[in-house]
């Protein structure tokens, strides 16, 4: 968001806020929280969720690692899945798809009786007219744990794509020669 006035960013959020909060009023009241006050969005949202069949039963669910983070869940259906409503002028699928990860992977520690508690990962993007869901990639355990651990030790992690053969040596040098730098300045 750089470069964007202040005023502009409030005044996104608190629409963001506002469509957010009548997306919750249509999971627990369904058409019935409709008016004619109601956003464009949010009745859209309520077409969506019909077309698609998805019933949603949590809204705003708190997930934790009982530490230091902590994040809520937009919706979780009847079948697990979790969503995120995005009312962005643009969908970022990398970034919407690294937060529902971390949603995912919070909410199966807080949920150590389910197998694997969320089925699918979903955005749901609300802008105007557009009414879109979107599946997104889960990101692996081992990715979101060591995104965590440099997090929580003050580091910033630059993940790499999944390179084969030579780039992928290349890379692996490459990180480990950075790692012996770090220790050398260190020591």
């Amino acid at each position: 968001y750089k470069g964007i006035p202040e005023a502009t960013l409030a005044k996104a959020a608190e629409r963001g806020t506002a469509i957010h909060n009548e997306c919750e009023d249509v999971n627990l009241f369904g058409e019935g929280a409709l008016n004619e006050s109601s956003s464009e969005e949010a009745r859209n949202y309520h077409e969506l969720l019909a077309r698609e069949g998805i019933t949603m039963i949590y809204s705003e669910y708190l997930v934790t690692d009982d530490e230091v983070v902590a994040t809520m869940i937009d919706c979780i259906d009847d079948k697990g899945n979790l969503y995120d409503i995005k009312t962005t002028s643009q969908l970022d699928i990398e970034s919407l798809s690294w937060q529902l990860s971390f949603c995912d992977y919070l909410f199966t520690k807080q949920n150590i009786f389910l197998e694997r508690p969320s089925s699918k990962l979903y955005g749901i993007w609300l802008r105007g007219s557009t009414a879109k869901l979107v599946e997104v990639e889960r990101k692996s355990d081992d990715d979101l744990q060591r995104v965590l651990d440099a997090w929580l030790a003050g580091h910033t992690l630059a993940l790499t794509p999944k390179l084969k053969g030579q780039d992928a040596e290349l890379v692996a040098l490459e990180e480990t020669e950075s790692v012996i730098i770090e220790f050398k300045e260190a020591i």
